[in-house]
């Protein structure tokens, strides 16, 4: 009879070794699929990183071009205006030269210097706005990296986390599968 108890009392101890072997096989499984997701998810992130680094040289790309095509701009601005005053002097050379048409030349002259001082004044505001718009595509930038940056910080303990975290679930599971071993191996010796 207490050989039958005996039997019977190791029968359910083998039966919860099982049990807990089953359930450790489970644990196992749970941590490789959170693995996964935390793979998954760096993944995802480490790609929005490399968007928000494209976007960001597309930016820098636009931004270098715009600043050529103002420069390029304003130097014609400035080419016309120093053409313009050259053709102005000699028109008033030879209006000086011609005595009976002086009075009607230096007016029109006068008119022309006019124009010309308005044209200056304006490529002088076209050359503040488009110092503004400089100013601000830069600012932009400034802006894209600083948030690049906190991105990158962001997914560096993202993934600094997940990784202490899959260690510790590992280092469980490991100690529960050692424990019911040295469980199964004492009540097999006792058997």
């Amino acid at each position: 009879k207490t050989e039958v108890q005996d039997s019977r009392h190791e029968e359910a101890k083998l039966k919860a070794a099982a049990q807990q072997r089953a359930e450790l096989a489970k644990q196992s499984a749970a941590a490789v699929q959170a693995e996964k997701r935390l793979n998954g998810s760096l993944a995802t992130e480490r790609k929005s990183v490399d968007e928000l680094r494209g976007e960001l040289s597309a930016e820098k790309k636009e931004a270098r071009n715009a600043e050529g095509d103002l420069e390029a701009k304003l130097a014609a601005e400035r080419k016309q205006a120093s053409d313009t005053e050259g053709k102005l002097r000699n028109d008033l050379k030879t209006e000086v030269q011609d005595s009976r048409h002086e009075e009607a030349k230096l007016k029109a002259a006068a008119q022309q210097r006019a124009e010309l001082a308005k044209q200056s004044a304006a490529a002088v505001q076209a050359e503040k706005r488009l110092n503004g718009s400089l100013a601000t595509e830069r600012k932009s930038v400034d802006e894209l990296r600083g948030e690049l940056s906190a991105e990158k910080k962001e997914a560096r303990n993202a993934e600094g986390d997940l990784e202490a975290k899959l260690a510790a679930e590992r280092k469980q599971a490991s100690d529960t599968e050692g424990k019911l071993r040295n469980d199964l191996k004492t009540e097999v010796q006792d058997s």
